[in-house]
């Protein structure tokens, strides 16, 4: 898995439940940044 900065980016349940590594994939002709968005979108 890549990382950004130096850090493993990590999904914090505000439920109290454990952690986990952030999913997704990008799009046919979706970029990086566009994929980053839209997977904050989906995930909120």
């Amino acid at each position: 898995m890549g990382d950004i900065c130096g850090l493993v980016p990590v999904v914090k349940y505000s439920t109290g439940s454990a952690d986990n590594l952030p999913g997704g994939k990008l799009e046919p002709g979706e970029t990086v940044q566009e994929a980053l968005a839209r997977e904050m979108r989906e995930g909120s």
